[in-house]
């Protein structure tokens, strides 16, 4: 669940205004807070169905802090220790970005958030044994491999955006090829 819910903050942090992100890294994490809150709800119900703690141990109260709030609490640096994990000092500064700076960190970040989704996710199937779970492991696998897909495509668009701009001002008038195809799938 935690790692849900920075994909989510991560995502929020992309839809705000002051970061000035591009319209299509407001898409996809527009797209990861659809996906990923419904997944929270239930992986919630189900702890509590289970009788189990929904809080880690050590975060209970935490819910709905931003990073900032998160600085230089007990256990919030570990939280890089989980497969994906951006630290507390990783988020701020995410937060502190504008513009192309922001698109490149907050695509970089959460392709290897995404990563580590996904390698938690599988680590649930190869021990998990109860259908749902394993339902939502799949699920959730497909779903970061997809959007793991589309932030690879945004940034490799950007990046060819900025190749040929260059390319173009220094006379040159072909655009790179294969790099637009990728773009456009």
């Amino acid at each position: 669940i935690p790692h849900h819910e920075q994909a989510v903050e991560m995502a929020a942090f992309a839809l705000a205004p002051e970061a000035g992100a591009r319209p299509e890294i407001v898409a996809v994490a527009t797209e990861i807070q659809a996906a990923q809150d419904p997944e929270i709800t239930q992986m919630t119900a189900w702890l509590q169905q289970w009788g189990q703690p929904i809080d880690m141990p050590g975060m209970e109260g935490m819910e709905g802090m931003g990073s900032d709030e998160m600085e230089g609490m007990e256990g919030m640096d570990d939280m890089g220790g989980m497969d994906g994990m951006m630290s507390a000092e990783d988020m701020m500064n995410l937060q502190s970005l504008t513009g192309a700076e922001f698109d490149t960190a907050w695509a970089t970040m959460m392709i290897a958030h995404h990563e580590g989704a996904i390698a938690q996710a599988q680590a649930v199937k190869a021990a998990g044994s109860n259908p749902e779970v394993l339902a939502l492991a799949d699920q959730i696998i497909a779903a970061q491999q997809a959007d793991h897909q589309l932030v690879g495509v945004v940034e490799a668009a950007r990046a060819h955006k900025s190749t040929v701009g260059r390319h173009r001002k220094a006379g040159g008038d072909q655009v790179l090829p294969g790099v637009l195809d990728v773009a456009r799938h």
